[in-house]
Protein backbone atom coordinates (compact mmCIF):
# COMPACT_ATOMS: atom_id res chain seq x y z
CA UNK A 1 0.00 0.00 0.00
CA UNK A 2 1.21 3.52 -0.82
CA UNK A 3 -0.20 6.80 0.56
CA UNK A 4 0.11 10.41 -0.55
CA UNK A 5 -1.31 13.90 -0.13
CA UNK A 6 -4.22 14.76 -2.43
CA UNK A 7 -3.26 16.82 -5.48
CA UNK A 8 -6.65 18.27 -6.47
CA UNK A 9 -8.66 17.40 -3.34
CA UNK A 10 -7.51 17.76 0.27
CA UNK A 11 -6.82 14.72 2.39
CA UNK A 12 -4.83 11.51 2.10
CA UNK A 13 -5.14 9.00 -0.74
CA UNK A 14 -4.01 5.38 -0.92
CA UNK A 15 -3.54 2.65 -3.50
CA UNK A 16 -2.79 -1.03 -3.18
CA UNK A 17 -0.71 -2.88 -5.78
CA UNK A 18 -0.37 -6.60 -6.35
CA UNK A 19 2.93 -8.33 -7.15
CA UNK A 20 2.52 -7.51 -10.86
CA UNK A 21 1.89 -3.81 -10.24
CA UNK A 22 -1.84 -3.93 -10.92
CA UNK A 23 -3.91 -1.29 -9.11
CA UNK A 24 -6.38 -3.02 -6.77
CA UNK A 25 -8.25 0.00 -5.41
CA UNK A 26 -9.50 1.47 -8.68
CA UNK A 27 -7.70 3.61 -11.22
CA UNK A 28 -8.27 6.70 -9.09
CA UNK A 29 -7.27 5.09 -5.74
CA UNK A 30 -9.19 5.65 -2.49
CA UNK A 31 -9.39 8.78 -0.38
CA UNK A 32 -8.83 7.39 3.11
CA UNK A 33 -9.00 10.72 4.97
CA UNK A 34 -10.57 14.08 4.10
CA UNK A 35 -8.30 15.63 6.73
CA UNK A 36 -4.79 16.45 5.63
CA UNK A 37 -1.96 15.02 7.70
CA UNK A 38 1.76 14.35 7.94
CA UNK A 39 3.99 11.63 9.37
CA UNK A 40 1.56 9.07 7.97
CA UNK A 41 2.37 5.36 8.21
CA UNK A 42 0.48 2.08 7.93
CA UNK A 43 0.68 -1.54 9.05
CA UNK A 44 -1.25 -4.70 8.18
CA UNK A 45 -4.16 -5.78 10.36
CA UNK A 46 -3.56 -9.53 9.92
CA UNK A 47 -6.84 -9.96 8.01
CA UNK A 48 -5.93 -8.53 4.62
CA UNK A 49 -6.50 -4.91 5.61
CA UNK A 50 -4.46 -2.06 7.06
CA UNK A 51 -4.27 0.40 9.91
CA UNK A 52 -3.28 3.93 8.86
CA UNK A 53 -2.05 6.64 11.26
CA UNK A 54 -0.99 10.29 10.91
CA UNK A 55 -0.85 13.56 12.79
CA UNK A 56 -3.16 16.35 11.69
CA UNK A 57 -1.53 19.26 9.90
CA UNK A 58 -4.14 21.69 11.22
CA UNK A 59 -3.64 20.49 14.80
CA UNK A 60 -0.33 18.88 15.73
CA UNK A 61 -1.84 17.75 19.04
CA UNK A 62 -4.04 15.10 17.41
CA UNK A 63 -2.97 11.68 16.13
CA UNK A 64 -5.60 10.29 13.83
CA UNK A 65 -6.12 6.77 12.48
CA UNK A 66 -8.22 4.75 10.04
CA UNK A 67 -8.90 1.04 9.54
CA UNK A 68 -9.05 -0.10 5.90
CA UNK A 69 -10.34 -3.45 4.71
CA UNK A 70 -8.69 -5.45 1.93
CA UNK A 71 -10.62 -3.45 -0.69
CA UNK A 72 -9.46 -0.12 0.70
CA UNK A 73 -12.77 0.96 2.25
CA UNK A 74 -12.79 2.80 5.57
CA UNK A 75 -14.09 0.75 8.49
CA UNK A 76 -14.34 3.71 10.87
CA UNK A 77 -15.88 7.14 10.32
CA UNK A 78 -14.89 8.88 7.07
CA UNK A 79 -12.60 11.22 8.97
CA UNK A 80 -11.16 8.35 11.01
CA UNK A 81 -10.72 8.39 14.77
CA UNK A 82 -8.72 10.74 16.97
CA UNK A 83 -6.51 8.13 18.63
CA UNK A 84 -4.49 10.45 20.86
CA UNK A 85 -5.44 14.03 21.77
CA UNK A 86 -3.38 16.40 23.94
CA UNK A 87 -2.64 20.13 23.95
CA UNK A 88 1.01 19.62 23.04
CA UNK A 89 2.77 18.60 19.81
CA UNK A 90 2.69 14.92 18.86
CA UNK A 91 4.90 13.46 16.12
CA UNK A 92 5.93 10.31 14.26
CA UNK A 93 3.01 7.95 15.02
CA UNK A 94 4.16 4.44 14.10
CA UNK A 95 1.70 1.49 14.13
CA UNK A 96 2.44 -2.24 14.34
CA UNK A 97 -0.02 -5.17 14.36
CA UNK A 98 -0.65 -6.84 17.72
CA UNK A 99 -1.39 -10.28 16.26
CA UNK A 100 -4.94 -10.26 17.65
CA UNK A 101 -6.72 -7.96 15.20
CA UNK A 102 -5.67 -4.68 16.78
CA UNK A 103 -2.52 -2.59 16.70
CA UNK A 104 0.14 -0.84 18.75
CA UNK A 105 0.99 2.83 18.35
CA UNK A 106 4.27 4.49 19.34
CA UNK A 107 4.85 8.24 19.01
CA UNK A 108 6.96 11.24 20.07
CA UNK A 109 5.23 13.45 22.65
CA UNK A 110 6.07 16.97 23.91
CA UNK A 111 3.69 17.08 26.87
CA UNK A 112 5.25 18.35 30.12
CA UNK A 113 7.75 17.60 31.49
CA UNK A 114 9.09 16.63 28.05
CA UNK A 115 8.84 20.01 26.32
CA UNK A 116 12.58 20.25 25.59
CA UNK A 117 13.55 16.63 25.12
CA UNK A 118 10.42 14.75 24.06
CA UNK A 119 9.16 11.51 25.47
CA UNK A 120 8.30 8.31 23.63
CA UNK A 121 4.80 7.00 24.45
CA UNK A 122 2.98 3.80 23.58
CA UNK A 123 -0.62 2.56 23.43
CA UNK A 124 -2.50 -0.47 22.17
CA UNK A 125 -5.85 -0.28 20.33
CA UNK A 126 -8.43 -2.92 19.43
CA UNK A 127 -10.04 -3.29 16.01
CA UNK A 128 -12.57 -0.58 16.89
CA UNK A 129 -9.84 1.95 17.65
CA UNK A 130 -10.41 1.84 21.39
CA UNK A 131 -7.36 2.19 23.69
CA UNK A 132 -6.65 -0.90 25.80
CA UNK A 133 -4.18 0.56 28.31
CA UNK A 134 -4.58 3.20 30.96
CA UNK A 135 -4.20 6.11 30.67
CA UNK A 136 -5.83 6.43 27.23
CA UNK A 137 -3.32 9.10 26.23
CA UNK A 138 -0.51 6.53 26.41
CA UNK A 139 2.21 5.14 28.64
CA UNK A 140 5.58 6.87 28.87
CA UNK A 141 8.60 4.78 27.85
CA UNK A 142 11.73 6.93 27.69
CA UNK A 143 12.88 10.51 27.12
CA UNK A 144 15.32 11.24 24.33
CA UNK A 145 16.41 13.81 21.75
CA UNK A 146 16.47 13.10 18.05
CA UNK A 147 17.07 14.88 14.75
CA UNK A 148 15.75 12.58 12.03
CA UNK A 149 12.38 11.83 10.47
CA UNK A 150 12.32 8.20 11.61
CA UNK A 151 13.31 8.21 15.29
CA UNK A 152 12.29 4.60 15.86
CA UNK A 153 11.33 1.33 14.23
CA UNK A 154 8.47 -0.80 15.56
CA UNK A 155 8.10 -4.47 14.61
CA UNK A 156 5.73 -7.19 15.87
CA UNK A 157 7.62 -9.74 17.95
CA UNK A 158 5.54 -12.72 16.75
CA UNK A 159 4.18 -13.28 20.26
CA UNK A 160 1.54 -10.50 20.37
CA UNK A 161 4.06 -7.88 21.50
CA UNK A 162 6.43 -5.48 19.76
CA UNK A 163 10.11 -4.60 19.50
CA UNK A 164 10.95 -0.88 19.55
CA UNK A 165 14.30 0.30 18.20
CA UNK A 166 14.90 3.94 19.19
CA UNK A 167 17.33 6.09 17.22
CA UNK A 168 18.29 9.26 19.13
CA UNK A 169 20.37 12.08 17.71
CA UNK A 170 24.10 11.68 17.29
CA UNK A 171 26.08 8.47 16.93
CA UNK A 172 24.32 6.47 19.62
CA UNK A 173 24.18 4.12 21.37
CA UNK A 174 20.61 3.20 20.39
CA UNK A 175 18.27 1.30 22.74
CA UNK A 176 16.06 -1.68 21.92
CA UNK A 177 12.92 -2.51 23.93
CA UNK A 178 10.47 -5.38 23.92
CA UNK A 179 6.92 -4.48 24.98
CA UNK A 180 4.41 -7.16 25.97
CA UNK A 181 0.68 -7.28 25.25
CA UNK A 182 -0.16 -5.57 28.58
CA UNK A 183 2.23 -2.67 27.96
CA UNK A 184 4.98 -3.99 30.22
CA UNK A 185 8.63 -3.62 29.20
CA UNK A 186 9.79 -7.26 28.99
CA UNK A 187 13.44 -6.38 28.45
CA UNK A 188 15.61 -3.51 27.30
CA UNK A 189 19.09 -3.12 25.84
CA UNK A 190 20.40 0.45 25.84
CA UNK A 191 23.47 -0.51 23.77
CA UNK A 192 21.78 -2.44 20.97
CA UNK A 193 23.12 -0.41 18.02
CA UNK A 194 24.82 2.84 17.01
CA UNK A 195 24.40 5.72 14.56
CA UNK A 196 21.33 7.59 13.36
CA UNK A 197 20.71 5.29 10.38
CA UNK A 198 20.70 1.98 12.25
CA UNK A 199 18.22 -0.63 11.02
CA UNK A 200 16.16 -3.32 12.71
CA UNK A 201 14.69 -6.05 10.49
CA UNK A 202 12.80 -9.27 11.20
CA UNK A 203 14.37 -12.58 10.24
CA UNK A 204 13.18 -16.12 10.79
CA UNK A 205 10.53 -16.57 13.53
CA UNK A 206 11.80 -15.29 16.87
CA UNK A 207 14.93 -13.72 15.35
CA UNK A 208 15.76 -10.09 14.57
CA UNK A 209 18.79 -8.44 12.98
CA UNK A 210 20.40 -5.04 13.54
CA UNK A 211 22.69 -3.29 11.08
CA UNK A 212 24.54 -0.07 11.87
CA UNK A 213 27.58 2.07 11.17
CA UNK A 214 30.15 2.51 13.91
CA UNK A 215 33.29 4.62 14.06
CA UNK A 216 35.74 5.58 16.77
CA UNK A 217 36.92 8.40 14.52
CA UNK A 218 35.41 9.62 11.21
CA UNK A 219 38.16 8.02 9.13
CA UNK A 220 37.72 4.51 10.56
CA UNK A 221 34.18 3.34 9.84
CA UNK A 222 32.70 -0.13 10.19
CA UNK A 223 29.41 -1.73 9.16
CA UNK A 224 28.37 -3.92 12.09
CA UNK A 225 25.49 -6.30 12.74
CA UNK A 226 23.78 -8.16 15.56
CA UNK A 227 21.49 -11.18 15.63
CA UNK A 228 19.03 -10.97 18.53
CA UNK A 229 16.46 -13.46 19.79
CA UNK A 230 12.97 -12.41 20.84
CA UNK A 231 14.08 -13.17 24.41
CA UNK A 232 16.74 -10.46 24.11
CA UNK A 233 19.82 -12.70 23.77
CA UNK A 234 22.61 -11.71 21.39
CA UNK A 235 23.29 -14.76 19.22
CA UNK A 236 26.51 -13.62 17.54
CA UNK A 237 29.76 -12.77 19.33
CA UNK A 238 31.12 -9.23 19.09
CA UNK A 239 34.23 -8.83 16.97
CA UNK A 240 37.13 -8.02 19.33
CA UNK A 241 37.36 -4.28 19.88
CA UNK A 242 33.99 -3.55 18.25
CA UNK A 243 30.45 -3.25 19.68
CA UNK A 244 28.97 -5.82 17.32
CA UNK A 245 29.80 -8.38 14.65
CA UNK A 246 31.92 -7.01 11.81
CA UNK A 247 30.14 -7.07 8.46
CA UNK A 248 32.30 -4.77 6.36
CA UNK A 249 35.27 -2.42 6.72
CA UNK A 250 37.53 -0.61 4.28
CA UNK A 251 40.38 1.34 5.88
CA UNK A 252 40.15 5.14 5.52
CA UNK A 253 36.78 4.94 3.76
CA UNK A 254 33.34 6.27 4.66
CA UNK A 255 30.20 4.15 4.84
CA UNK A 256 27.57 6.47 3.35
CA UNK A 257 24.42 4.36 2.88
CA UNK A 258 23.58 0.76 3.58
CA UNK A 259 20.85 -1.81 3.94
CA UNK A 260 20.53 -5.30 5.41
CA UNK A 261 18.35 -8.25 4.39
CA UNK A 262 18.16 -11.69 6.05
CA UNK A 263 17.41 -15.04 4.45
CA UNK A 264 17.63 -18.61 5.76
CA UNK A 265 19.49 -17.64 8.93
CA UNK A 266 22.10 -15.55 7.13
CA UNK A 267 22.36 -11.77 6.92
CA UNK A 268 23.27 -9.92 3.72
CA UNK A 269 24.42 -6.33 3.57
CA UNK A 270 24.87 -3.80 0.78
CA UNK A 271 26.68 -0.49 1.31
CA UNK A 272 27.86 2.58 -0.55
CA UNK A 273 31.46 3.21 0.51
CA UNK A 274 33.27 6.37 -0.56
CA UNK A 275 36.60 8.12 -0.17
CA UNK A 276 35.14 11.05 1.71
CA UNK A 277 32.18 11.90 3.89
CA UNK A 278 30.62 14.10 1.20
CA UNK A 279 28.69 12.85 -1.81
CA UNK A 280 31.19 13.89 -4.47
CA UNK A 281 33.87 11.30 -3.87
CA UNK A 282 34.79 8.20 -5.84
CA UNK A 283 33.52 5.04 -4.20
CA UNK A 284 32.06 1.57 -4.44
CA UNK A 285 28.87 -0.39 -4.06
CA UNK A 286 29.92 -3.32 -1.87
CA UNK A 287 28.09 -6.39 -0.57
CA UNK A 288 28.70 -8.86 2.24
CA UNK A 289 27.06 -11.95 3.76
CA UNK A 290 27.28 -13.32 7.31
CA UNK A 291 26.55 -17.01 7.84
CA UNK A 292 24.39 -18.51 10.60
CA UNK A 293 27.19 -18.04 13.16
CA UNK A 294 27.96 -14.46 12.10
CA UNK A 295 31.15 -15.29 10.18
CA UNK A 296 31.88 -13.30 7.02
CA UNK A 297 31.42 -15.41 3.90
CA UNK A 298 33.45 -13.00 1.80
CA UNK A 299 36.43 -10.73 2.55
CA UNK A 300 36.16 -8.08 5.26
CA UNK A 301 36.09 -5.39 2.56
CA UNK A 302 33.08 -7.06 0.96
CA UNK A 303 32.62 -7.75 -2.74
CA UNK A 304 32.69 -4.73 -5.05
CA UNK A 305 29.57 -4.88 -7.19
CA UNK A 306 30.02 -1.48 -8.85
CA UNK A 307 32.56 1.33 -9.01
CA UNK A 308 31.40 4.93 -9.31
CA UNK A 309 32.98 8.23 -10.19
CA UNK A 310 31.66 10.39 -7.40
CA UNK A 311 32.45 13.61 -9.22
CA UNK A 312 29.76 12.93 -11.81
CA UNK A 313 27.52 10.27 -10.26
CA UNK A 314 26.31 9.04 -6.91
CA UNK A 315 24.59 5.88 -5.62
CA UNK A 316 21.61 6.10 -3.27
CA UNK A 317 19.06 3.75 -1.70
CA UNK A 318 20.97 0.46 -2.00
CA UNK A 319 18.72 -2.58 -1.65
CA UNK A 320 19.60 -6.27 -1.42
CA UNK A 321 17.63 -9.37 -2.40
CA UNK A 322 19.18 -12.73 -1.41
CA UNK A 323 18.44 -15.73 -3.62
CA UNK A 324 17.90 -19.40 -2.79
CA UNK A 325 21.44 -20.38 -3.84
CA UNK A 326 23.14 -17.95 -1.43
CA UNK A 327 23.82 -15.15 -3.90
CA UNK A 328 22.60 -11.57 -3.72
CA UNK A 329 21.00 -9.18 -6.19
CA UNK A 330 21.32 -5.45 -5.59
CA UNK A 331 19.19 -2.58 -6.88
CA UNK A 332 20.32 1.03 -6.42
CA UNK A 333 19.55 4.50 -7.70
CA UNK A 334 22.34 6.12 -9.71
CA UNK A 335 22.21 9.91 -9.94
CA UNK A 336 24.19 11.69 -12.64
CA UNK A 337 25.26 15.24 -11.92
CA UNK A 338 25.87 17.90 -14.58
CA UNK A 339 23.12 16.40 -16.74
CA UNK A 340 19.64 17.84 -17.36
CA UNK A 341 17.49 17.47 -14.23
CA UNK A 342 20.25 15.47 -12.50
CA UNK A 343 19.24 12.25 -14.27
CA UNK A 344 18.41 9.27 -12.05
CA UNK A 345 18.39 5.63 -13.13
CA UNK A 346 17.94 2.28 -11.38
CA UNK A 347 20.64 -0.35 -11.85
CA UNK A 348 20.85 -3.96 -10.67
CA UNK A 349 23.75 -6.34 -10.16
CA UNK A 350 24.06 -9.94 -8.99
CA UNK A 351 26.79 -11.51 -6.85
CA UNK A 352 27.02 -15.29 -6.91
CA UNK A 353 27.21 -17.47 -3.80
CA UNK A 354 31.00 -17.70 -4.06
CA UNK A 355 31.38 -13.93 -4.31
CA UNK A 356 32.00 -13.75 -8.06
CA UNK A 357 30.14 -11.10 -9.99
CA UNK A 358 27.59 -12.32 -12.45
CA UNK A 359 24.40 -14.18 -12.00
CA UNK A 360 22.24 -14.01 -15.10
CA UNK A 361 24.32 -12.27 -17.75
CA UNK A 362 24.11 -12.58 -21.53
CA UNK A 363 25.79 -15.71 -22.86
CA UNK A 364 26.05 -16.89 -26.44
CA UNK A 365 26.05 -20.71 -26.51
CA UNK A 366 26.79 -22.88 -29.55
CA UNK A 367 26.79 -26.70 -29.69
CA UNK A 368 27.80 -28.08 -33.09
CA UNK A 369 28.25 -31.71 -34.26
CA UNK A 370 31.32 -32.27 -36.41
CA UNK A 371 29.22 -34.09 -38.98
CA UNK A 372 25.53 -33.97 -39.74
CA UNK A 373 23.07 -35.62 -39.64
CA UNK A 374 24.02 -37.65 -36.56
CA UNK A 375 22.67 -41.22 -36.85
CA UNK A 376 23.57 -44.04 -34.48
CA UNK A 377 23.19 -47.70 -35.62
CA UNK A 378 21.32 -50.26 -33.45
CA UNK A 379 24.59 -51.51 -31.96
CA UNK A 380 25.40 -47.98 -30.72
CA UNK A 381 28.35 -45.78 -31.55
CA UNK A 382 29.72 -42.30 -30.93
CA UNK A 383 29.68 -38.81 -32.37
CA UNK A 384 32.01 -35.81 -31.94
CA UNK A 385 31.13 -32.16 -31.48
CA UNK A 386 32.47 -28.72 -30.52
CA UNK A 387 31.04 -26.16 -28.13
CA UNK A 388 31.59 -22.51 -27.28
CA UNK A 389 30.17 -20.18 -24.61
CA UNK A 390 30.77 -16.46 -25.11
CA UNK A 391 30.18 -13.50 -22.79
CA UNK A 392 28.28 -11.29 -25.19
CA UNK A 393 28.65 -8.32 -22.84
CA UNK A 394 31.64 -7.41 -20.66
CA UNK A 395 30.46 -8.87 -17.37
CA UNK A 396 32.52 -11.98 -16.70
CA UNK A 397 32.32 -14.18 -13.63
CA UNK A 398 31.73 -17.81 -12.72
CA UNK A 399 29.43 -20.04 -14.74
CA UNK A 400 28.38 -23.68 -14.69
CA UNK A 401 28.01 -25.99 -17.70
CA UNK A 402 25.86 -29.09 -17.93
CA UNK A 403 24.97 -31.43 -20.78
CA UNK A 404 21.86 -33.60 -21.09
CA UNK A 405 20.37 -36.07 -23.54
CA UNK A 406 16.59 -36.15 -23.81
CA UNK A 407 15.39 -39.65 -24.76
CA UNK A 408 12.51 -40.32 -27.18
CA UNK A 409 10.34 -40.93 -24.09
CA UNK A 410 11.14 -37.33 -22.93
CA UNK A 411 13.22 -38.62 -20.02
CA UNK A 412 16.17 -36.29 -19.51
CA UNK A 413 19.51 -37.95 -18.79
CA UNK A 414 22.33 -35.82 -17.40
CA UNK A 415 25.59 -36.62 -19.15
CA UNK A 416 27.99 -34.38 -17.18
CA UNK A 417 28.25 -31.06 -15.39
CA UNK A 418 31.06 -28.69 -14.41
CA UNK A 419 30.69 -25.90 -11.85
CA UNK A 420 32.52 -22.61 -11.21
CA UNK A 421 34.22 -22.19 -14.56
CA UNK A 422 35.76 -18.74 -14.96
CA UNK A 423 34.30 -16.72 -17.81
CA UNK A 424 36.58 -13.80 -18.70
CA UNK A 425 34.79 -10.50 -19.24
CA UNK A 426 33.95 -10.41 -22.93
CA UNK A 427 35.73 -13.74 -23.43
CA UNK A 428 34.85 -17.22 -24.70
CA UNK A 429 35.08 -20.74 -23.30
CA UNK A 430 35.58 -23.23 -26.15
CA UNK A 431 35.92 -27.02 -26.22
CA UNK A 432 36.72 -29.11 -29.33
CA UNK A 433 36.60 -32.78 -30.27
CA UNK A 434 34.37 -33.93 -27.44
CA UNK A 435 33.13 -37.45 -28.16
CA UNK A 436 29.85 -38.88 -26.89
CA UNK A 437 29.27 -42.65 -26.78
CA UNK A 438 25.70 -43.93 -27.24
CA UNK A 439 25.12 -47.48 -25.87
CA UNK A 440 23.56 -50.27 -27.88
CA UNK A 441 20.76 -50.58 -25.33
CA UNK A 442 19.57 -47.00 -25.93
CA UNK A 443 16.03 -47.18 -27.32
CA UNK A 444 15.38 -46.18 -30.94
CA UNK A 445 14.07 -42.75 -31.84
CA UNK A 446 14.99 -39.06 -31.97
CA UNK A 447 17.15 -37.65 -29.17
CA UNK A 448 17.93 -34.04 -28.21
CA UNK A 449 21.48 -33.35 -27.06
CA UNK A 450 21.68 -30.06 -25.08
CA UNK A 451 24.29 -27.78 -23.54
CA UNK A 452 23.30 -25.33 -20.79
CA UNK A 453 25.35 -22.49 -19.31
CA UNK A 454 24.29 -20.74 -16.11
CA UNK A 455 23.72 -21.75 -12.50
CA UNK A 456 23.73 -25.53 -12.14
CA UNK A 457 22.42 -25.93 -8.55
CA UNK A 458 19.19 -24.11 -9.43
CA UNK A 459 19.20 -25.43 -13.03
CA UNK A 460 18.90 -21.83 -14.26
CA UNK A 461 20.23 -21.51 -17.80
CA UNK A 462 21.49 -18.13 -19.02
CA UNK A 463 22.17 -19.55 -22.45
CA UNK A 464 21.65 -22.90 -24.21
CA UNK A 465 21.91 -24.72 -27.50
CA UNK A 466 21.11 -28.22 -28.76
CA UNK A 467 21.00 -30.55 -31.76
CA UNK A 468 19.13 -33.76 -32.54
CA UNK A 469 20.37 -37.22 -33.41
CA UNK A 470 18.70 -40.48 -34.29
CA UNK A 471 19.19 -43.99 -32.85
CA UNK A 472 18.18 -46.77 -35.31
CA UNK A 473 16.90 -49.63 -33.23
CA UNK A 474 18.24 -51.15 -30.01
CA UNK A 475 20.50 -54.09 -29.44
CA UNK A 476 22.17 -55.83 -26.51
CA UNK A 477 21.17 -55.61 -22.87
CA UNK A 478 20.94 -52.81 -20.34
CA UNK A 479 18.69 -50.03 -19.21
CA UNK A 480 19.46 -47.90 -22.19
CA UNK A 481 18.88 -44.67 -20.27
CA UNK A 482 21.97 -44.80 -18.11
CA UNK A 483 24.46 -47.45 -19.09
CA UNK A 484 27.32 -46.72 -21.44
CA UNK A 485 26.73 -42.98 -21.98
CA UNK A 486 30.37 -41.87 -21.83
CA UNK A 487 31.77 -38.45 -22.71
CA UNK A 488 35.42 -38.31 -23.76
CA UNK A 489 37.24 -34.98 -23.61
CA UNK A 490 37.64 -32.13 -21.13
CA UNK A 491 34.45 -30.21 -20.50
Amino acid sequence: MVCWHGMTEPGIWAQRLDSLGNRLWGDNARRISPIDGSDFRACVDGQGGFYFTMREIANYSILRGQHLNADGYCQWADSGLALVVTTYPLMNPSPAPDGQGGFYLVWVDYRPPYSSNPGVFRQRFNALGQPLWSPATGIFLVQFSYNNNNPFQVLPDGQNGILMHLIPSGVGPNPLFRIGSTGTVLWQNFWASYNGSALLVAGEPGIFYLGYKYFSNPNTQYLLARKVSVAGSSLWPDTPGLPGTLMMHRPDRYVQHWNICPRDGQLYGVAVIEYGQFQNQQGWLAVQALDEQGAMRWTSEGITASILNGYSQHIDYPQGFPDASGGLSTVSQYQYYHEPNDTKDLYAKHVNVGGALGGPFPLGVTLTPQSSPVIMPPQGGSFSYNLAVADTDTVGGLIDLWITATLPSNIELEIIHREDLTMPAGGTLARSNLMQTVPAAAPPGIYTYSLYAGDYPSKTAWGEDSFSFEKQGAGGWGLGAGEGWRLSGDL
